[in-house]
């Protein structure tokens, strides 16, 4: 498995990381899957606040006809990564972008997994190809 990265969720990726001391910023992978590729085409940002309940988010998905991959964070700390760990979010995605030692962008994607415990699956990242 593994995850393509579209061009508009690539920069705004990007942009939520600028300035280093707001809030985190959360939100929805929105895509499609093929076989084994998840293709991440937009980014839907809620804000630093994201802890939708289970029932607000299968409303949400309901309003994006199956588009929801996953969701995403930038700049969260572990406690972001423990709350996907539940039912609701097995065989999501999760995104996490931030800065690594260097100051460089660093995006990690993970799959929601469970084998007697939920845990999160890394998978590569690819960028997208531009259309002709």
């Amino acid at each position: 498995m593994e995850v393509t990265l579209g061009r508009e969720a690539e920069l705004l990726i990007r942009a939520g990381r600028v300035p280093a001391r707001t809030p985190p910023l959360e939100g929805y992978l929105l895509g499609h899957r093929r076989g084994p590729v998840f293709f991440v085409e937009r980014l839907l940002p809620f804000g630093p606040v994201f802890s939708l309940s289970e029932d607000e988010n299968r409303r949400i998905g309901r309003l994006f006809e199956g588009t929801i991959l996953g969701t995403f964070s930038v700049r969260a700390g572990p406690a972001r990564r423990r709350r996907v760990l539940r039912p609701g979010y097995y065989g999501t995605l999760f995104g996490q972008a931030g800065r690594g030692r260097t100051g460089r962008l660093r995006l990690e994607m993970f799959l929601v997994e469970y084998d007697r415990t939920f845990y999160l699956k890394p998978l590569p990242v690819r960028p997208g190809r531009e259309r002709t």
